[in-house]
């Protein structure tokens, strides 16, 4: 079992698991998709704001409620960050949020692709 959390953790959108989560509704999955990436597209600059702010809960509390998508839609990988950046945000140790940060663009950036090539391939195999 934790061989298999260990493997989630490194893949960047495990979206068959996302999908099931959706009831299998590839529209539906489609639509929840779409909206993560509208939503959250800019939420490095948010978090940028929060740490220049000093606004600690507000990003605890954002890395939070971000994490728990990331892992409903089947991001593990960047929702295991989300866990590390939420804790350092909680014990305002700014190294650890520079660090975590650095990542984080980096992971958003890959999570962002993957949804998108897999929309990609949603809508050429559902038409």
């Amino acid at each position: 079992k934790k061989d298999q959390k260990v493997k989630k953790q490194q893949q960047v959108f495990a979206a068959k698991e996302g999908l099931e989560r959706a009831g299998n509704d590839k529209e539906l999955f489609s639509k929840i998709l779409k909206k993560f990436l509208s939503e959250y597209n800019d939420s490095n600059i948010l978090f940028n704001h929060f740490t220049e702010e000093d606004k600690f809960d507000e990003a605890q509390q954002y890395a939070s409620e971000l994490k728990g998508v990331l892992a409903k839609i089947g991001a593990y990988r960047f929702s295991y960050l989300l866990s590390l950046i939420e804790k350092a945000f909680a014990v305002n140790n700014r190294a650890y949020i520079e660090k975590y940060m650095a990542i984080y663009e980096v992971e958003l950036t890959r999570t962002q692709d993957a949804i998108e090539n897999f929309l990609v391939y949603l809508e050429q195999n559902t038409h």
